[in-house]
């Protein structure tokens, strides 16, 4: 199993973004390991933008699995951002990133994204594939 971020949900479902092609080879290699996940959160964060009825219909047509959030996550995410605000921490906008990466911390699987740092510097027990690390 492997987790994507908002950011390279949308680069693998919109074939016009520069990174979709980082993203396609990702997914393609990931695949082979299990199923592609992606939370509720990533889904709430596609229907703040714009071709949401697009996107989604992409990620569902290669599969992409909605995976539910539960309390375990949620703690997770209420300690990373904790932490964060405690280092000097200002915008309360990336708690769904918090959220994301415990996603992913929680359930022990890959996280692709492209902010590599910010997932590194709260979930060090993650594995990240990020353009910066990947070799795909």
């Amino acid at each position: 199993m492997t987790l994507f971020d908002t950011s390279a949900a949308i680069d693998l479902a919109a074939a016009g973004s520069p990174w979709h092609p980082w993203a396609a080879a990702v997914y393609a290699d990931r695949c082979a390991e299990g199923p592609v996940l992606v939370s509720h959160v990533v889904l709430a964060e596609l229907h703040a933008g714009r071709d949401v009825q697009q996107r989604w219909a992409a990620l569902s047509e290669l599969g992409v699995v909605l995976d539910p959030l539960d309390d375990l996550i949620a703690k997770r995410a209420g300690e990373a951002h904790g932490e964060y605000r405690r280092r000097g921490g200002e915008r309360r906008s990336i708690l769904a990133d918090f959220l994301i990466g415990a996603h992913a911390a929680v359930r022990g699987v890959p996280l692709v994204t492209r902010d590599h740092d910010r997932f590194a510097s709260y979930f060090p027990e993650l594995t990240i594939i990020s353009p910066e690390v990947s070799h795909v």
